[in-house]
């Protein structure tokens, strides 16, 4: 029984980041910047980092959700081994969670032998119940997430793709945004989910002659209309794409300095 006598008092848990952009703008950089992380390259696209991080990269590629295949990994597995093996990692990326999506899908529709994840003919993907199933799904991951930052004292960091939508309010002019390259359900779970949604991007500046020029890489977790982003732990509006210069703010604005 919880004694409201006496303070009650937990260690605060690691963050879950969810970082999208622009494909190369350097999210998988960012998060391998993170020490000791293990990646869940889901996309097969980390031979580069492997080449400047040397013995310094760990990760295992997964090429399915949950099917068993020789010599491949799924993520189910790899998570599992995660949450139950002793390993020094202190944070997991999960690159990219747009990419796992896919994987979820065709686990899915394996699952009920539809030919898609909108299969008119089959009752468990029509009329949107395929997506509905697949948000399912990622609150489950999310769920597992969760105890694995529980239990391992691990940092979670999410990588997608964006994409820009047109946003249509009913009192105002419509605009673009971008949001994760993901469907709107399985979004809206990670999106509440997480507990900082960033967006990354390659700024440009325009000289006084009109040319424009490429400009910093930068971090943005609020005060934009240009994407999607929050956090709920205060941090600047804009920040170096840098992991460095992110846990330094995370950490000054969390001690209160």
């Amino acid at each position: 029984m919880i004694d409201l006598t006496k303070r009650q008092t937990k260690p605060p848990k690691p963050p879950r980041i969810v970082l999208y952009g622009e494909p190369k703008v350097g999210k998988s950089t960012f998060a391998a910047q993170c020490p000791d992380v293990f990646f869940i390259d889901t996309e097969d696209g980390h031979d580069y980092l492997r080449r400047e991080l040397g013995d310094r990269y760990n990760g295992a590629q997964v090429t399915s959700f949950a099917a068993q295949r020789d010599g491949e990994h799924s993520f189910v597995e790899v998570l599992t081994a995660l949450a139950k093996q002793d390993h020094p990692y202190r944070a997991v990326c999960i690159d990219t969670v747009d990419w796992l999506e896919r994987m979820v899908h065709e686990d899915i529709c394996a699952k009920y032998s539809a030919t898609s994840i909108t299969d008119k003919k089959n009752e468990r993907t029509s009329y949107g119940q395929g997506y509905i199933a697949a948000a399912n799904v990622f609150r489950d991951i999310c769920l597992r997430l969760d105890r694995l930052r529980a239990a391992k004292g691990m940092t979670v960091i999410l990588l997608a793709h964006s994409v820009c939508k047109r946003i249509e309010e009913p009192d105002a002019e419509g605009y673009d945004r971008f949001v994760m390259k993901m469907h709107e359900k399985a979004e809206a779970v990670i999106r509440e989910w997480a507990d900082m949604l960033l967006f990354a991007r390659l700024e440009t500046r325009t000289l006084a002659t009109g040319q424009k020029v490429q400009g910093e890489r930068v971090l943005i977790s609020g005060g934009s209309r240009v994407a999607v982003v929050g956090s709920r732990t205060a941090l600047p509006d804009r920040l170096p794409l840098n992991w460095q210069d992110f846990i330094n703010a995370y950490n000054g604005k969390t001690e209160g300095n």
